[in-house]
């Protein structure tokens, strides 16, 4: 139990500071900030509480600000992966991919 709240702590602390890097337009620290977050979800699988693709989508808005077109393909992508596989046959997240779809046929015009 202890550790679950702990967890749930840390999450709110990491959108606290995903929220002011955003705000500030830090964008480094949205992208130092994700990846932590990316990091706890890959080592507490356990927990599968942590909507990847959302920071995952964050991350790419951060690298496009930066001129890091290519790190930001490849987080849009990993954001719409992570967002179908959510969709459970619904419409769910169905705005996010449509709103991801959209960038990448901006930054992929010849695709």
């Amino acid at each position: 139990m202890s550790g679950q709240l702990n967890f749930r702590r840390g999450k709110r602390l990491f959108q606290r500071c995903l929220r002011a890097a955003k705000k500030g337009k830090n964008y480094q620290c949205v992208l130092s900030v994700g990846e932590s977050i990316l990091e706890l979800d890959k080592r507490a699988t356990f927990l599968k509480k942590i909507a990847t693709p959302i920071f995952q989508k964050d991350m790419a808005e951060a690298c496009i600000k930066l001129g890091a077109v290519n790190s930001a393909i490849e987080y849009l992508l990993a954001a719409k992966a992570g967002f179908e596989e959510r969709r459970n046959g619904s419409d769910d997240w169905q705005k996010d991919i449509e709103l991801i779809n959209k960038k990448l046929a901006k930054l992929m015009p010849c695709a």
